[in-house]
């Protein structure tokens, strides 16, 4: 039973039912850590689904972005097998043959994150993902007379200085 502060000064056998044990206090710190414990990871899941939402629109801008690059050169970028060569192409440097021009950028007024923003028009430059790494592009060459040509970009979940023991080709051994 706990004692109002007057009660307790009035004895000393008193005074010491009016502290907290020790059991008490480990008790109430262990519920906070479960307590802090749920809540970072729910905040941890909500940061990952940001990211996700984030690179699912950032993957919809950089399609759009080559679908502009076509119609203005009449061609998707051929040799943008780099993420490097992928923005100096979308920022109208490289033609689709992969010849230096000086053309318009295709991202103007678009909101990404490079991986130097300090000197985004440096050649070594390239957008990345939520997590850091390149967004990754693939041309496939069309054939005389057949359909017209496609691209795939994606993000890879690798990095390039941070490769796992398992490669980066498998999510799982």
């Amino acid at each position: 039973m706990l004692l109002p502060p007057a009660v307790c000064m009035a004895s000393v056998r008193s005074r010491l039912s009016c502290a907290f044990t020790l059991v008490e206090l480990l008790v109430v710190v262990a519920l906070m850590a479960v307590l802090l414990g749920i809540t970072l990871g729910f905040l941890r899941g909500s940061k990952e689904q940001a990211a996700i939402g984030r690179a699912r629109s950032e993957l919809a801008v950089l399609s759009q972005a080559l679908e502009d690059y076509r119609r203005e050169h009449g061609d998707y970028p051929q040799t943008a097998d780099t993420p490097e060569k992928l923005y100096q192409a979308l920022i109208g440097r490289l033609g689709p043959a992969g010849d230096r021009i000086s053309g318009r950028s295709v991202l103007n007024g678009v909101q990404m994150t490079l991986r130097d923003m300090q000197h985004p028009a440096d050649s070594a430059n390239y957008l990345v993902d939520p997590w850091g790494n390149g967004y990754q592009y693939v041309y496939f060459i069309r054939q005389a007379n057949s359909e017209p040509a496609i691209f795939a970009i994606y993000r890879s979940w690798c990095s390039r200085d941070r490769i796992p023991a398992n490669g980066c080709g498998r999510l799982r051994e």
